[in-house]
């Protein structure tokens, strides 16, 4: 990443003010069509990793293809066939993954992947390299096992050609919709739907004592869907059908169930939701959820918070599979992907929408700061130390000239909007030892050098940011 600097040397004061970032819209970045799909299947959406386990783009697949896009929304491959001809994972409580030799049938390698509980395989296929070559295996699995450094829950890992494990990362739960929350004891709590009684019931174990806790009503003929609030961290949240009417409902409870509140979404339940995703603000806070919607709203995305309150809707012309985080092109936070269908046409999509990029530019380089940052983010500026001189504070402005709060570390909080940078500097007084035989000539220097600092003098470079 390119480093900028700015220098300014000067001597007036300036008073500042006190400022606040309002909220940031997401906008819409990128949209492009995949081609055609079968939309009697499901399309996953998930990030990818380097072997390093850095985000180094993003996969859509389902039965019939895998295509990836790096960070820039550049196509890297596009495969079909992405099924395992040589590999065969079992489950006896582990995952027993076995690679064979597909002309002798011998077993190449054989790796064991579990704990104390009984872990469901979802699916598997074909890890590739940019080169479009086969470099490993995804499979996707439920975790039941409680002794293992990760909780219970959904995960991908992959596994490279040789049997070592690469990596593995939390999933979301496309099949029993299950989610997992940890109560005030330390034990882990589970709930997951269940229509054995004619109706769907929210189901809450205690995987850690392996008792079960509570069953709640989650409503008749639209499947419940479950989320914990992460502002609180300890209440969960369910998405039901009313037994009275057609309407959704925005249940919220204790994480053992005893129902706290209930509210009428206004909203039928013909809509189609996606598995629900924590929305975050550009800064890393959760302020609600976000699900794609097909329905009443029409096809789009929709952001709640966790009161079950409508924050925003983004339009889609089309309908929406799924929803994870997006990442920039150096593996930043910086909004969401959407995946779906457009069923008439028989086409996929792919949507972004991101939070808008400032462009922070610099004529010169004595002081550190990034290429570019997002309105709401904490910007460090760091000022090239000068030889006889301290930094005696930093300056930033709007571009209507109101100065923004800059700390006494050098940060401050980028607004949705330009700045310009200042940064002051003062001279370093010394007190010179002076030898009695060389006075006379010492005084005729100081008398010089007191000719030309005798007032101030003052080189300002504003940076302007470019929208």
């Amino acid at each position: 990443m390119m480093k900028k600097f700015i220098l300014v040397l000067i001597a007036s004061v300036f008073l500042i003010l006190p400022f606040s970032v309002r909220a940031v819209d997401l906008e819409k970045s990128f949209e492009t069509i995949f081609g055609l799909v079968n939309s009697t299947t499901n399309i996953y959406l998930m990030n990818s990793y380097d072997n390093n386990e850095n985000v180094d783009g993003y996969i859509i697949y389902n039965s019939d293809f895998l295509m990836k896009y790096d960070l820039n929304n550049k196509v890297v491959l596009s495969k079909k066939n992405i099924s395992p001809s040589d590999l065969e994972v079992t489950s006896n409580g582990n995952l027993i993954i076995k690679r064979i030799d597909e002309n002798t049938g011998d077993i190449l390698w054989q790796s064991e992947y579990g704990g104390n509980g009984y872990d469901v395989l979802y699916d598997t296929f074909n890890s590739y390299g940019n080169d479009g070559k086969i470099d490993g295996y995804f499979i996707y699995f439920k975790l039941a096992s409680t002794d293992l450094e990760i909780q219970p829950g959904c995960y991908i890992m992959k596994y490279d050609l040789n049997g070592k494990l690469v990596w593995i990362k939390p999933f979301y739960d496309y099949f029993s919709h299950s989610i997992y929350a940890t109560d005030e004891n330390g034990d882990l709590l589970s709930y997951s739907s269940d229509m054995s009684f004619g109706a769907f019931y929210c189901v809450i174990k205690n995987v850690s004592q392996n008792t079960n806790v509570n069953m709640i009503d989650a409503g008749g003929y639209w499947g419940p869907t479950f989320l914990i609030d992460k502002l609180s961290s300890d209440k969960l949240i369910i998405i039901f059908n009313d037994h009275s009417n057609d309407i959704l409902h925005f249940g919220k409870y204790t994480l053992t169930g005893q129902k706290l509140s209930t509210k009428s979404l206004n909203i039928s339940n013909q809509n189609l939701f996606t598995i629900p995703i924590d929305s975050i603000t550009i800064n890393g806070e959760y302020d609600g959820f976000i699900v794609g919607n097909s329905g009443d709203y029409g096809n789009c995305l929709l952001n709640f918070d966790y009161d079950g309150n409508l924050l925003w809707k983004k339009t889609l012309s089309y309908n929406p599979e799924a929803v994870i985080e997006s990442y920039d092109e150096i593996g930043n936070f910086n909004g969401y992907i959407v995946v779906g269908y457009d069923r008439v046409n028989k086409k996929g999509y792919i949507t972004k929408f991101t939070y808008p990029k400032k462009v922070i530019e610099s004529k010169n380089d004595d002081v550190e700061v990034l290429d570019y940052t997002y309105p709401g983010k904490v910007v460090t500026l760091k000022p090239k130390e000068k030889a006889g001189y301290f930094v005696k504070r930093v300056i930033v402005r709007d571009s209507s000239g109101k100065e923004i709060e800059v700390s006494n570390n050098n940060t401050f909080v980028m607004p949705d909007d330009d700045v310009s940078i200042e940064v002051i500097y003062e001279k370093r007084e010394t007190e010179p030892a002076i030898n009695p035989d060389t006075a006379s000539t010492i005084s005729v220097v100081l008398i010089l050098v007191a000719s030309i600092v005798v007032g101030s003098v003052a080189v300002k470079s504003r940076n302007y940011l470019e929208r």
